[in-house]
This record gives structure tokens, sequence and C-alpha cells, in this order.
């Protein structure tokens, strides 16, 4: 909406990470170059800690992507794994099978032997475990046995602990202390700074397109960092905000009142009657109802663990967390009034149509959506009426058992490279791209769903 007043070519301060935007600034790129580098000399296990909403993801999807070339990389995104799960999920995004009443010991000889399978290929193997702090305390342990694999020279499996700084005090612990020992780096992700957040306000305003980056004033930034703490998703919603009020103004800089009015909004105060009657003049009446419901009224959408992309591309392990029919309610609201918002035949026919993904699923790729309950159809469907209709015959729903409980699974794809399933995931609606969207090889998509055709190592 305010792209072309503030001579942008798109949104500077989106919610989902995008690795061409990374900002190398507060740290972040001698970070980044140092865990690469402790992955290449094969430290066995590092950590990142950082409060909520720091840039753990980006982070880690950087990572992933520089060093997706000589490693085969595995993303969990689920901390609630039980111990004997973890095994199964590696060797779900490793292509092997697990069959009924394979027994653990027979599952690590597989994982093993694939293991070494791609160490005889010149490649290693990460995993990457996201949100770590939530783990229990019988996974972690788990952990430190995974990392045991290795050759006579070199070790087969080296893994990344990503969590909140609650992950330290649960390493402390003394049951836990072995682990804590194999941790050969743990790196710190700080909050930017005030000089730091204007220096990267200005950095994203540069990559969306503006000339100079120069659109916040020195008092609007010092607001932000306050109200921010120099976290970037707090930061990211904010500037947002504040960028739509200085619009409805018809400003040409962001100020400190546009700050407090999106600050007062990111609280849930109401908007007084008079900023109102302005926004209406300023924006139209037709505008109007847009810019309340995807601008200054519209919550944060946390999206943080989004998207985890390289070159063999972490995948979730199967088992990702539930999205819950009142949720998917919430996050579809009023975004459509298509009769599709109610359809659930809609369901059952992209369901019949799982087959179309069938066939070779090397190297292409799909969009995990979400995983959901299944006791609401509706709600469901609500969610989806969100799918610009030119993306809805690339939609796949197909059933899976998560703690014994049936659910739903929603992917889109296919896609022949990593890359076109990247540029779409961008432009996913924020209604859908609300439950941390990302992309999976389509072997893994294939083997969850009952469609992969032999080819599997085993």
């Amino acid at each position: 909406m305010y792209y072309r007043h503030f001579g942008i070519d798109g949104p500077p301060f989106p919610l989902t990470p995008d690795t061409e935007r990374f900002y190398p600034g507060a740290g972040r790129g001698d970070i980044l170059l140092a865990m690469q580098h402790a992955l290449r000399d094969g430290a066995g296990i590092i950590k990142l800690t950082g409060e909520v909403g720091s840039g753990k993801t980006m982070l880690a999807r950087m990572l992933m992507e520089r060093l997706a070339d000589g490693a085969q990389i595995v993303y969990l995104a689920n901390p609630s794994l039980e111990r004997n799960d973890i095994h199964q999920a590696i060797a779900l995004e490793l292509g092997l099978r697990c069959e009924p009443g394979l027994s653990g010991v027979q599952l690590l000889d597989r994982i093993q032997k694939r293991l070494i399978e791609i160490h005889r290929q010149g490649r290693t193997t990460i995993v990457f475990i996201e949100e770590a702090q939530g783990m229990p305390v019988a996974s972690l342990e788990e952990v430190r046995y995974l990392s045991n694999l290795e050759t006579s020279r070199s070790r087969l499996l080296q893994i990344v602990l990503i969590g909140q700084p609650e992950l330290d005090e649960l390493l402390a612990r003394r049951d836990l202390r072995q682990l804590d020992d194999r941790i050969a780096h743990g790196f710190v992700l700080p909050p930017l700074s005030m000089n730091e957040v204007h220096d990267y306000l200005a950095f994203r305003l540069r990559c969306a397109g503006h000339a100079s980056g120069d659109l916040f004033t020195p008092a609007a930034c010092r607001m932000l960092h306050r109200a921010s703490g120099g976290r970037l998703r707090r930061l990211h919603v904010l500037a947002d905000k504040a960028l739509l009020a200085a619009y409805a103004q018809g400003a040409s800089r962001v100020l400190p009142g546009h700050v407090r009015r999106a600050c007062r909004d990111r609280e849930g105060s109401r908007l007084p009657w008079a900023w109102v009657r302005m926004l209406a003049a300023s924006v139209g009446a037709a505008g109007l109802a847009g810019f309340f419901l995807f601008g200054l009224l519209s919550p944060g959408i946390s999206i943080g663990k989004a998207v985890p992309e390289s070159g063999t591309v972490p995948v979730e392990q199967g088992k990702p967390e539930t999205v819950s029919p009142e949720a998917l309610s919430r996050a579809a609201g009023k975004e459509s009034t298509e009769p599709a918002a109610t359809d659930t035949g809609f369901i059952d026919r992209r369901m019949a149509a799982l087959g179309d993904l069938a066939g070779p699923g090397e190297r292409r790729y799909a969009i995990q959506l979400t995983v959901t309950h299944d006791r609401d159809r509706t709600a469901l469907a609500r969610y989806l009426s969100a799918l610009p209709p030119e993306w809805r015959s690339r939609l796949y729903i197909y059933p899976v058992e998560i703690g014994g409980r049936a659910r739903y699974s929603v992917v889109l794809g296919s896609f022949d490279s990593l890359g076109e399933a990247r540029e779409l995931l961008q432009r996913l609606p924020p209604a859908l791209a609300r439950y941390r969207p990302y992309v999976r090889p389509l072997a893994a998509i294939q083997l969850e769903a009952g469609l992969a055709r032999g080819g599997n190592h085993t």
C-alpha cells in the first residue's frame, strides 16, 4: 500500500526470513562465518542461542545454504520428539524406510550405513535442531549418543542445537553435563543496539529499493529500539506499522508519533477516531478496509521457523507441530469471502489428487504449509481459502498419524527446482504463511504419504 509513496519496490520488513536480505552487522556476519568454519572442521556439536525473534532462523538458513554443496542437511523443527522418534525422524529425511516392527537397533544400523555412504561421497551430514530448549531430557541424551557415530578418522554426524536462552539452563542440569561437555562451540545472538537499529532499518529499506534508506528519523529509531528491545521480529512488526501510520498522514518520513501509534496498536489499544477519520481521508473508503485488515489493526504474524532451505533442503521430520482448527480459523479470519472459504469438498478433491505427486522425487521439492487436526474440516477449508486460485491445483492434502492421532498434512507442490519453490514461498499470502511453511524434498513427502515407488535406501 505504501510502496509507491515511499519509493520502494516491495515490503521492507516481511516476517518471512529471506537470505538475500541477510544483515551481516551486529556481529551476525562474524557468527555465521565462525559457525561455518566450525562445522567444516568437524566440530561435532555446536550451539546457537538467542532471545525470541532475535534472528536465529535467518542465521541458520544462511548457514545451511553456505554448507549445502558439501553436506546432507537434516532439519528437525519439532522439539517435542521422544527419544525413539529421533531415529525415525533422521531416517525419513535420509530417504530410509521405517517398516513397522523395525527395532531401534536395526534402524540405527541403517542410519549408520547411510551416513557412511554419504561420507564416502565426500560429504558430511549435519542435523539442525530448532527450539532445542523444548526437547525432553531423554531426547537430548539421544543427541549425544548420535554424535558418537564416527569412522576411525572423522565424525559421521554433526549437530547444531538452536534455542532460546533457556537451552543454556537446561544443559546446565547435572544429568545433561555429558552433552554440555561435548558442545565444541556456543554462539549467542545479541539484540541490536540503538545505532545498529538505525543501520538495520536503512539496510532493509535499501534492499527494498529505497535510494538512501533514510526514512526513519533518529528519534523514531531510538523509540523503535526501546520498544523492540533490539529483537528483529518485533522491530519488523513495529517498523511496518509505523510506515503505514506515516503513509496515512502523508508524511515523507517516519516520526516518533508514528512509532507511538504503532506501539499502541501492537499492544492492542484502539486508535483515536480523529486519526481514523484522517486515515479515511488519506487512503479513501475503499482502501480503508484493506488498511485495517492488513495494516495497523492486524496482529504481528510470527513465522520465525519458516522455510529452512539449502541445496539439499533441510526438512522437518514428519511430525511437525500441529495447528488447531481454532487457530486455522483465526488465521483465515476474513481474508477471503469467496464460496471456497467453506468448501470442505475442496479438501476431498485435493486428497483424491494426491497421486499426482507420485513419480520421481529426487531433486524435486514441495512447500509444507501446515499440519492440523482432522476434526474440523470447515476450519481447514477456511484457512485454505486464502490460497490464490491459480495455485489451488498444486495443493495436496494427505492424512498422517502423530502420537496416535489423525492429522491432515497440507503441502504445495511440486517444484522442479529449489529456486522455484523458494520464490513461491516468498509470495505466500500472510494467512498461509502464519504457520511457518518451509521447503521439503518431495521424496520425503512421498515416503510420508505412502507414494514412494522404490529407489529408497534400505
